[in-house]
C-alpha cells in the first residue's frame, strides 16, 4: 500500500520537479547544530514572482492597469471612471462616495419616469409657469403643444428647465407627484445616496454621488429612447401643428468629438458647480461611465479622463 502511494505522488509531482529544475533543491543536510529543509527556493524572490502574477492577472482580468502611465489628477470635487461590464471595475476615482448636488444630471431620472408613465406621442401643452422657469431655456412658447418625445429632446439635449417644468405640471394634472416617483425609483435601483427635491436639479438639496450616478447611467443605457436623445449633437423639433420649430444644440460641447458615445448629460448650478456624465465604448466593447461633479472645467477634465483611461489600461 505504501509503495503504491509513493508511486502516485511521484507521478503527480515529477513534472513540477522537472519544470523548476534540480538547482532549486538540495537534500537534507543534518549536522549537530543545523537542520536544513529538503526544498530550498533561492531564486523565488518577490521580484521574480510579482511580474508573473501581473501577467497572469492581465491575462484573466481586463481591463488591466498599465503602470507605465501615472495616476490621473483632476481638480473636480469628485469623479469616477468605471467599467460597466460585469463585474463592474473602478478605473479611477476621487471622493466618488461624496454626497453632492448634481444639477441637471437630475433630468436623466426625470426622463426615465416620464418615459415609463407617458406615451411618446402624448401631447403636452406648454404653460406660462413652465416658460417662466429660471435657468436653461428651451425657447418654448405659452400655449403650444409638443409631443412627449419631442419635449424629452428639448429637456435632455438643451437641458431645458421649462420642458422639465412642463412635465412636472402634466404629472400634477394626473394627480401624480413626479418628484416622489423619482425618489421611489432611486430606492428601487439601490441608489441609496441619491435624493431628489425637484425635477430639474436647480435645488441644491437634489443630491447624489459619482458612484450612484455611474450605476444609474448603466440603468439608463437600457432605455434606448433616452440614450439616443442624449447623444444627439443637433436636431430640430416642431410643435404639433408644425408652426413653431425648435433648433436644439447639445449642451455638451465635446459630444461631437467622440463617435463612441452611448450616453451624455450636462449640469451646472452655483451650488453643484459644473457636472458632466458620459458613457463611451472603449476598444469597441467595454462600456465605461465617466462622471465628473463639482468641476470648474468639466469639458477639459472629461477629455483628460477619457484619454487617460484609454492609455492607463490594457483592453482586450
Amino acid at each position: 500500500m505504501f509503495s503504491t502511494i509513493v508511486v502516485v505522488l511521484m507521478l503527480v509531482y515529477s513534472p513540477l520537479f522537472a519544470l523548476i529544475g534540480g538547482s532549486y533543491f538540495s537534500a537534507n543536510k543534518v549536522t549537530q547544530n543545523n537542520i536544513q529543509p529538503v526544498f530550498q527556493l533561492p531564486y523565488a524572490t518577490a521580484e521574480s514572482i510579482v511580474p508573473f502574477l501581473e501577467v497572469r492577472d492581465q491575462a484573466v482580468f481586463y481591463p488591466a492597469r498599465n503602470w507605465s502611465v501615472q495616476d490621473i489628477e483632476i481638480e473636480a470635487n469628485s469623479f469616477i471612471a468605471i467599467d460597466l461590464e460585469s463585474p463592474e471595475k473602478i478605473l479611477a476615482q476621487k471622493n466618488a462616495g461624496a454626497v453632492v448636488s448634481i444639477a441637471s444630471l437630475t433630468k436623466l431620472m426625470t426622463a426615465l419616469i416620464v418615459s415609463e408613465y407617458l406615451p411618446p406621442e402624448e401631447e403636452i401643452q406648454i404653460s406660462k409657469s413652465a416658460v417662466l422657469m429660471e435657468g436653461q431655456m428651451g425657447n418654448l412658447i405659452v400655449g403650444e403643444k409638443i409631443s412627449v418625445q419631442n419635449l424629452l429632446k428639448i429637456m435632455l439635449i438643451t437641458s431645458s428647465n421649462d420642458a422639465t417644468e412642463a412635465f412636472r405640471k402634466t404629472f400634477a394634472e394626473k394627480e401624480l407627484d413626479l418628484v416622489m416617483l423619482m425618489n421611489d425609483k432611486a430606492k428601487q435601483l439601490g441608489l441609496n445616496n441619491t435624493f431628489f427635491s425637484d425635477v430639474s436639479g436647480l435645488d441644491k438639496n437634489t443630491v447624489s454621488t459619482a458612484t450612484d450616478m455611474a450605476f444609474f447611467a448603466k440603468k439608463i443605457l437600457g432605455n434606448k429612447l433616452i440614450a439616443n436623445i442624449t447623444r444627439t449633437v443637433e436636431t430640430q423639433v416642431k410643435s404639433i401643428d408644425n408652426v413653431n420649430p425648435h433648433l436644439l444644440n447639445n449642451s455638451n460641447n465635446i459630444l461631437g468629438k467622440y463617435s463612441n458615445v452611448l450616453l451624455s448629460k450636462t449640469g451646472t448650478t452655483e451650488s453643484a458647480g459644473e457636472c458632466l456624465l458620459m458613457v463611451l465604448t472603449i476598444d469597441g466593447k467595454d462600456s465605461v461611465a465617466f462622471i465628473i461633479l463639482g468641476s470648474k472645467s468639466r469639458f477639459k477634465e472629461m477629455q483628460s479622463l477619457i484619454s487617460w483611461t484609454q492609455s492607463a489600461y490594457l483592453w482586450k
